[in-house]
């Protein structure tokens, strides 16, 4: 290998492995962590525990669906498919961890916020179709939905982001920039902010279908080395989005030390790497590992 630049077949091995700690981590949720949550039920108040359950249910989905993808899937040709779940996965790491750190009664804002998409969602069918009597689709059910709910989601709107009439683009009412750094301060070690301005606009330029800018005159090695940081990503995230969930609902002594596993197993097992620091520049770099323990087993 070139300094920096890892061979072709280097690149697609150490992405096979990132898969294979994916697809432990993905067994691991199923069988060790989702009944913890089917246990908790009575830690938070029903609609609460619905949100964290379901928003960890998303969590273990992408890293099920991931898993499954790089095992009977195309390979490099994935590539979008992994950006997509690292970008889920990071934005789900933001919302679980105002869950888990709760100021301001988040769920009720979150709950509130998910009528409201569903209003602008109805209403821009409903104004579509006024533009266009002569639309194919069917906007009975849209129309319904706004003489039912329209007052009473503008109220809530009102009390919650200050407009009746405008529909926030997050939950939050900031932008995922901000809500990064505010999650950053509940919980520092995340470094989301970090994420999100090294890495996340790379990221959606994969996942957006505009343009090449993400992968415009990158050779098969490189294409290799973007599955493979995206399984990292995916793990890294999937065990910070876990944790936060587990602190969100069933945080013990027990949930501690599952989570702890997980993240060290997945580091320095599959990653097969550990964070090195170069004494000249300062500079840190990841340094493979010859013989890593195989994680979660």
């Amino acid at each position: 290998m070139t300094q920096g630049l890892p061979t072709e077949s280097e690149a697609q091995r150490f992405a096979a492995r990132l898969s294979e700690g994916v697809r432990a981590l993905a067994e691991y949720a199923r069988t060790e962590i989702t009944p913890i949550f089917l246990q908790a039920t009575s830690t938070l108040p029903g609609a609460h525990h619905v949100t964290v359950y379901g928003l960890f249910g998303r969590v273990s989905g992408w890293l099920s669906t991931i898993a499954t993808l790089a095992q009977h899937g195309g390979g490099a040709s994935d590539f979008q498919a992994y950006q997509s779940a690292a970008r889920a996965l990071l934005e789900l790491t933001v919302d679980l961890a105002f869950l888990a750190y709760p100021t301001a009664d988040p769920f009720a804002r979150m709950e509130a916020w998910e009528r409201s998409a569903r209003l602008k969602h109805a209403e821009c069918t409903a104004r579509y179709r006024t533009l266009h009597p002569r639309a194919t689709s069917d906007g009975t059910i849209q129309a319904a939905f706004i003489a039912t709910h329209q007052a009473t989601i503008q109220a809530e709107r009102l009390k919650y982001w200050g407009k009746a009439n405008e529909h926030p683009n997050r939950w939050t009412a900031r932008d995922l920039l901000t809500d990064a750094r505010e999650a950053d301060k509940l919980a520092p070690g995340l470094r989301l902010e970090e994420y999100y301005e090294t890495l996340y606009r790379y990221i959606c330029w994969n996942v957006h279908g505009s343009s090449l800018a993400g992968v415009r005159g990158l050779g098969n090695a490189a294409i290799q080395g973007v599955c493979g940081f995206s399984f990292y990503l995916c793990g890294h995230f999937g065990i910070a989005s876990t944790e936060l969930a587990l602190r969100a609902a069933a945080w013990n002594t027990a949930s501690q030390k599952l989570v702890h596993e997980m993240h060290e197993r997945f580091i320095f097992g599959y990653a097969g790497v550990r964070v090195k620091i170069d004494e000249a520049t300062g500079a840190e770099y990841l340094e493979p590992i010859s013989d890593p323990k195989r994680p979660l087993e």
